[in-house]
C-alpha cells in the first residue's frame, strides 16, 4: 500500500535529517566546512519530507483499507511529523547559537 510505504519514507527522512543536524551540531566548531554541508543535507531532507507528506496527503484512502486503520495512519504521520519539525527547529536554533 502506498500510504504505508509514504509513512515510512517521512519517518526516515525525518530521522534522518535530525541525524545530519547532530552532527552539524557536532561539527560546528570542529569543522564550519563539514558542518555546513551537514546544515544543506538537513534541509533537503526535510524538503523530502515535506514532499513525501503532501503525497501522502493527495492519495485517496484505498477501498481495502477500514477508516479506523487509515486514521490511525494518518494521526501517525502528522504526529511523527509535528513532533520531529518542532524538535528540528529547536536543534536548528541550538546549532545557530554555538
Amino acid at each position: 500500500m502506498v500510504h504505508e510505504y509514504l509513512k515510512n519514507q517521512i519517518h526516515d527522512e525525518i530521522n534522518g535529517a535530525i541525524n545530519y543536524l547532530e552532527k552539524a551540531i557536532e561539527y560546528k566548531n570542529k569543522s564550519k566546512e563539514i558542518a555546513s554541508k551537514f546544515f544543506r543535507m538537513i534541509e533537503m531532507e526535510i524538503e523530502h519530507a515535506n514532499c513525501l507528506t503532501n503525497m501522502f496527503n493527495s492519495v485517496d484512502k484505498p477501498a481495502d483499507v477500514t477508516d479506523a486503520s487509515f486514521s490511525e495512519m494518518q494521526k501517525s504521520v502528522i504526529n511523527d511529523y509535528v513532533t520531529s519539525m518542532g524538535k528540528i527547529e529547536s536543534m536548528k536554533k541550538l546549532y545557530w547559537s554555538k
